[in-house]
């Protein structure tokens, strides 16, 4: 009798040890899918990348990054998806719109020597040469139907993105927004030049909203993430740096006693931008400018984040004083 029970207990231990094998083997089921998402193995990026420009992507593959991590640096503010060997890079992808959870995700899940088989989610940009994915966010999980291959137990990230202060996750829609917002103002930007060659006049984009400068205080709350043209008298510091806090910012002002309206974020401009505002005296006020960009919460309240600046609308806003012509 007392063997019939050891076999029996035997067998039991086995069926479970089976079991729990099976559980662990067995592939992770595919979250719902998000249409929004266009899925890309890493081992196709160099195919597809050049169709996709300005689309959301969510690459899959095995991500390295630099020792640190730092958005606001060029020098550590991109990672390199890696092939089997990991000495083949397939794709680079760019940091420098992500959060501080990402950082701390990549850091923990040892991104540093190489995570595998993670999705990393982002919008396509051309930087340089080629074509790099502008990366929002990155998890074990796929939104975009592809299979879980990787597992970090100690990131829930349904549970972690409730746990997301309200600044983390309005970085994480502006960071959607702006990346997109390049592309169209790089594209919109060529299409005004034809237009200006052959007398055209500029269509409206329904993907800007158009502000008057003395209505941002009533409606940029509601405006968060959202791409804004802003209309008004627009100031600058003597010396426009981007990469300075000192003098990365100017003001749209009004007419009585030259009041500050609203705040414009400068940090994510390209010299030609800042060019053209030297050339059209915004330290002193360019009046009448459309600029535009992607509202953020910093500081205090709500500023726009500027891509770029100009006299005519792409909103349906008319033109200014027409601007003075690059030498």
């Amino acid at each position: 009798m007392r063997e019939k029970e050891l076999m029996k207990r035997l067998a039991l231990a086995l069926s479970f040890a089976a079991l729990a094998a099976s559980a662990c083997t067995r592939p992770v089921p595919p979250s719902p899918v998000d249409a929004s998402w266009t899925l890309v193995e890493a081992g196709d990026w160099r195919v597809r990348a050049p169709g996709l420009i300005g689309k959301r992507v969510e690459l899959h593959g095995n991500l390295s990054t630099q020792f640190l991590v730092d958005p606001r640096s060029s020098f550590s503010n991109t990672g390199k998806m890696r092939g089997t060997n990991h000495q083949d890079v397939l794709a680079t992808v760019s940091f420098d719109q992500i959060s501080n959870e990402q950082v701390t995700w990549m850091a923990r899940n040892k991104c540093l020597l190489t995570c595998e088989g993670v999705y990393v989610r982002g919008v396509v940009e051309t930087v340089g040469a080629g074509p790099v994915l502008d990366m929002i966010e990155i998890s074990c999980k796929s939104l975009a139907g592809g299979h879980s291959t990787c597992r970090d137990a100690a990131w829930d990230e349904p549970t972690a993105r409730r746990g997301w202060s309200r600044s983390s996750q309005v970085h994480h829609d502006s960071a959607v927004a702006l990346a997109a917002a390049r592309h169209d103002s790089a594209g919109a930007l060529a299409l005004a030049a034809l237009n200006a060659q052959i007398g055209a006049s500029a269509a409206a984009d329904t993907g800007w909203t158009l502000v008057q400068a003395s209505d941002w205080r009533a409606q940029a709350p509601a405006l968060i993430g959202r791409r804004v043209e802003l209309s008004g008298d627009l100031s600058t510091e003597p010396l426009v740096d981007p990469r300075s806090s000192l003098s990365n910012r100017g003001a749209m002002r009004g007419q009585i006693r030259r009041q500050m309206l609203a705040i414009v974020l400068f940090d994510q401009i390209s010299n030609e931008q800042v060019t053209w505002m030297a050339k059209n005296d915004c330290l002193l006020t360019c009046t009448g400018v459309f600029v535009r960009g992607v509202v953020v919460i910093e500081g205090a309240g709500p500023v726009l984040r500027m891509i770029d600046v100009s006299s005519e609308s792409r909103a349906g806003g008319g033109a200014a004083t027409p601007a003075v012509a690059p030498r």
